[in-house]
């Protein structure tokens, strides 16, 4: 058997403090003299290196086992198009062996989003490396992967529409909230919850008014048959500066559906219930069986066609109703016919004093007194850029130049005149003009260039002024488009 070399160095510090380690491990000709004049035989080494060998080995195989878990990740991922759940919450496991390209470019030092789908499509689906560019289709650029489409059999063009709509496009969050970042540079953390969805990208920008990630504030509730249980329904929209602020989806169609298996779905072909959210996201459900059923909702934007939130995704449990027994009425005997006892002299007893118990607090069934106290509601955290107004005038006069560098590959550069009072401009990018503009960088020049870029694209700018630590934005320019092949 053989001891790897980086379990020899650790084995080395682990056996560090015990006397003469290295005399044992390797006995020079010299020393074997030594101890046998000192009555230390060669069969006695022979036995101490054998012990040896085998705690060498245990430890070996003890610290494998301990590297192995603390290098694991476990998240649950979620995958909805924007009509139609592809894949329900399913927990995936990753190490640090997961970390490869899955033949689509996926080259991080990091766990990422990507790696937990393409984890998923290897374990559930068959993919493999020859194979994963068929099920998860993404393009490279500067600023890591562009994933254009997912497919999950493998077989499809791994459009985010069900019904192949236009402008549907793919995004993700993480435990409901906005990354800010590429679906391939978010660094997964234990126990995250990963969504993966299809969301129409045709709101009014940039307040993002008409087009939100929408998630169920409580995912799984608990009800009796009859009885009225609420849900509310919550979006992640955007501000004018990008920020991203929570809200409720107010005039959403919420439907609920039998819950058949872990691969089931609510749609309005299979509904047993639509109920629509009031003005603050809120809708009240009743159900008249028993069992388990799965929640989703959508709201269709003006044109009839496309949802203009992403799905979300709950569960209710429906109990059947508890009872109470009608109590047995207490029969009254016939009355016995009197009969007069002979007196018996009358005792006064000796008074016994009346004892007042000390009242005992409540308790659970081991006799221990139950804590009274109040917890202490969990602090929603704020979004980034708190106290934002409108101060400081927009670039102007944007231009956009494409040009060749040294090393003959193009490069787009993007300049603007400077803007009154501005301490620094943001930069945000979108593959779609009335898409979802993603942060790039905030600079003081009046010129950025970006490197290695192919495709089509359109920016924005924003001039921020800062006080007293808080940043002030102006409005966004109009996008302005390039190209580069």
């Amino acid at each position: 058997m053989t001891i790897h070399s980086s379990h020899h160095r650790s084995l080395y510090a682990l056996f560090s403090g015990i006397q003469d380690f290295s005399y044992v491990i390797a006995i020079p000709e010299q020393k074997y003299a030594i101890r046998e004049k000192e009555g230390f035989s060669m069969k006695n080494k022979k036995k101490l290196l054998s012990v040896l060998l085998v705690f060498v080995m245990t430890v070996s195989v003890f610290h494998g086992y301990a590297a192995k878990a603390a290098d694991t990740v476990k998240v649950t991922l979620r995958l909805e198009q924007d009509n139609k759940t592809l894949v329900t919450p399913v927990e995936v496991t990753l190490t640090d062996a997961d970390k490869k390209d899955y033949g689509i470019g996926l080259s991080t030092k990091t766990l990422t989003p990507l790696h937990a789908l393409a984890k998923y499509l290897t374990e559930k689906k068959g993919a493999t490396t020859e194979t994963m560019k068929n099920y998860i289709m993404a393009s490279t650029s500067q600023y890591g992967l562009f994933v254009n489409g997912i497919s999950i059999d493998g077989n499809s063009d791994g459009s985010a529409s069900s019904d192949a709509l236009d402008g549907v496009n793919w995004g993700y969050a993480v435990n409901n909230t906005d990354p800010g970042v590429g679906m391939s540079s978010y660094s997964l953390k234990n126990n995250d919850a990963v969504t993966i969805y299809g969301l129409w990208g045709g709101g009014t920008w940039p307040n993002n008014v008409e087009t939100n990630y929408s998630y169920f504030e409580n995912s799984t509730l608990n009800t009796t048959i009859s009885s009225k249980t609420t849900v509310s329904l919550k979006g992640v929209g955007y501000d004018e500066n990008y920020n991203p602020i929570i809200k409720s989806i107010s005039k959403a169609t919420v439907v609920a559906a039998k819950y058949e298996n872990e691969t089931s779905t609510a749609t309005t072909g299979n509904a047993v219930s639509l109920v629509q959210t009031d003005e603050n996201g809120t809708a009240t459900l009743s159900f008249d069986k028993a069992g388990t059923y799965v929640l989703s909702a959508y709201r269709l934007d003006s044109d009839g066609k496309h949802s203009n939130i992403s799905r979300p995704y709950g569960i209710v449990k429906v109990l059947a109703a508890v009872t109470t027994p009608t109590a047995t009425p207490t029969a009254t005997p016939t009355a016995a016919p009197t009969v007069t006892p002979t007196a018996t002299p009358t005792v006064t007893p000796t008074a016994t004093p009346t004892v007042t118990p000390t009242a005992t607090p409540a308790g659970d069934s081991l006799g221990k007194p139950v804590s009274t106290k109040t917890p202490t509601a969990t602090p929603t955290p704020a979004s980034d850029d708190k106290g934002i107004k409108k101060v400081a005038k927009k670039p102007t006069k944007v231009k956009v130049v494409v040009k060749k560098s040294k090393k003959k590959k193009k490069s787009v550069t993007v300049s603007w005149k400077k803007a009154a009072n501005a301490k620094g401009y943001r930069i945000a990018l979108s593959k779609k003009k009335n898409g979802k503009y993603k942060k790039v960088t905030d600079t003081k020049k009046t010129k950025y260039t970006f490197k290695k870029t192919k495709g089509t694209y359109y920016v924005k700018l924003t001039a921020y002024v800062v006080k007293s630590d808080k940043a002030t934005f102006s409005k966004a320019t109009k996008p302005v488009k390039f190209k580069v092949k």
